[in-house]
């Protein structure tokens, strides 16, 4: 069978729009959000081909947005991711209530504990992730020797809850053990100065290594060691590893 003429200059074409714009379809990709109806696996499957419309077809965005908001709506009922993104959410606001500042952080495992306490059915944290992923509400991945630890954003957590019209539980006005301030002048301090003192000998202490001298948690360091950070007092080497400026 003769081959089609047109063939080939379409594949060479195809290349080379490839190689050209990938950049631009991949950041179109990133700025792509779930919708109050697309949401779940089927966010997954039209998240892509709504970045390249975005790009080479933006004219017709709103259009497809539409045709994959109706698909998504029929599919939602049986869709357990959806159901997982809520669960998730429902665990975000009660750490988000909880935070000091504008962030806070979570383990993955300990994302997936709490959502398994909600949805027993979640085997493992593989569904967690994509949840974590379709909400779009993280600053900052870590990946640590203790796992994947997320940096999320309160007021996106908070955004993306009303927009699902999911309600925070109010904290108790009787809380007999109410949370220390994490930032104070003396926690800053001891955390710089160990940082610097370690790395005497060394070129970086292992965020472990602080838990033990310091007496804080992780959370509390990640928090210390992030207004340091901005600071330009110390800097992040590696996942789980700092030295001083």
């Amino acid at each position: 069978m003769n081959e089609d003429p047109r063939w080939e200059s379409l594949v060479n074409s195809l290349i080379r729009v490839t190689i050209k714009y990938w950049p631009e379809v991949v950041l179109a990709y990133g700025q792509i959000e779930q919708t109050e109806k697309l949401v779940g696996r089927r966010f997954n499957y039209w998240a892509p081909l709504l970045a390249v419309c975005r790009v080479f077809a933006p004219d017709r965005f709103a259009d497809l947005l539409s045709l994959a908001e109706e698909d998504s709506e029929k599919c939602e009922a049986s869709d357990e991711l959806s159901e997982v993104e809520n669960a998730l959410l429902n665990v975000l606001l009660q750490s988000a209530a909880e935070a000091e500042g504008d962030s806070f952080t979570l383990l993955l495992k300990e994302a997936t504990q709490r959502v398994q306490e909600l949805l027993p059915w979640v085997k493992d944290w593989h569904m967690t992730k994509s949840a974590i992923d379709n909400l779009a509400v993280v600053k900052q991945k870590i990946n640590a020797k203790n796992g994947a630890t997320y940096r999320f954003d309160v007021e996106r957590v908070r955004a993306k809850a009303v927009a699902k019209g999911i309600k925070a539980e109010q904290p108790s006005s009787k809380d007999e053990n109410p949370r220390k301030p994490i930032l104070t002048k003396e926690n800053v301090q001891l955390v710089c100065e160990t940082v610097r003192r370690q790395c005497h000998s060394k070129e970086s202490v292992d965020i472990s290594e602080l838990v033990l001298i310091t007496g804080l948690t992780n959370d509390e360091l990640a928090v210390i060691l992030e207004k340091l950070q901005r600071e330009g007092a110390v800097a992040q080497c590696h996942p789980d590893a700092w030295r001083p400026v």
